[in-house]
């Protein structure tokens, strides 16, 4: 039986649908791995700013400073509350404590204000691709198919 215009039409539709659909399933992958990454940053900016608030508070004595891995090494502080801290480009300079604080205070925010972008991209893509399968699942009801025949 010979399919009709509107059969073929709505196919084609189908068929841009189901590609719209996968592009935005990839975006959405690259996003939730750049969310991980974000995260990530996010923890270890948490440690580094808390350390060098501990390292504030012991002044010049002793600390427990971080290695990753959840390990720690007891420092002596000898250099009168100086740490080094990158500054962007591969770049590092010599701060005081308070100000590298508030330097990574600020990447923190920064940092999460990314991730809250893309949280947001996330939701809109979610909603899209719910949008184009009430669309799919429509269109396909309207021209009898089953799911996996379009």
């Amino acid at each position: 039986m010979a399919e009709s215009a509107e059969e073929k039409r709505g196919r084609e539709q189908l068929s841009r649908m189901a590609y719209e659909a996968q592009l935005l399933q990839g975006q959405g992958r690259a996003l939730e791995q750049q969310m991980g990454a974000l995260s990530e940053g996010i923890a270890q900016l948490g440690v580094a700013i808390e350390s060098l608030k501990s390292m504030k508070a012991a002044g010049s004595g002793n600390a427990l400073v971080p290695i990753g891995g959840g390990a720690m090494v007891r420092a002596k502080l000898e250099n009168g509350g100086k740490v080094l801290l990158d500054i962007g480009a591969g770049v590092v300079a010599e701060k005081d404590i308070g100000e590298a604080v508030v330097i990574l205070e600020k990447r923190l925010s920064e940092t999460e204000k990314a991730r809250g972008g893309a949280e947001r991209e996330i939701a809109t893509l979610s909603r899209r691709l719910q949008a184009i399968d009430h669309d799919a699942r429509a269109l396909m009801h309207k021209l009898k198919l089953t799911p996996g025949e379009g």
